[in-house]
């Protein structure tokens, strides 16, 4: 698997989606499934947009459900650190993503690499 962070859209309804995630950094990799809502979702998704522009030392909390059997121990929590982009590390564009996840009629799979 490439490095980065996968998602795909597994299930949806009127009020939520149901997201796998899938998370590489080319090595080892890591999967679980998480509901949003479509708000929490589009703030994500803008809140990636402006990162993508950040300078170095930038971070970004990530944070869909959360954990424990109260919550059906469905949670995806991550912390983006922005490289300096001459150390040509890449992070999360969004921008051509952001039209489409405005919308209700998402891709059945869209990557943030």
């Amino acid at each position: 698997m490439k490095p980065g962070v996968h998602l795909t859209k597994v299930w949806f309804d009127d009020d939520m989606m149901e997201l796998k995630i899938d998370v590489s950094d080319g090595i080892s990799s890591f999967s679980n499934r998480v509901y949003v809502g479509y708000s929490a979702f589009a703030d994500v998704v803008a809140q990636l947009d402006a990162f993508k522009d950040h300078i170095h030392g930038g971070l970004l909390d990530i944070r869909f459900g959360e954990f424990g059997p109260e919550y059906a121990n469905g949670a995806f929590h991550a912390m983006l650190h922005s490289q300096n982009q001459a150390d040509s590390t890449s992070v999360p564009n969004s921008s051509r993503s952001l039209e489409s996840f405005q919308s209700r009629r998402w891709p059945a799979r869209r990557r943030f690499t």
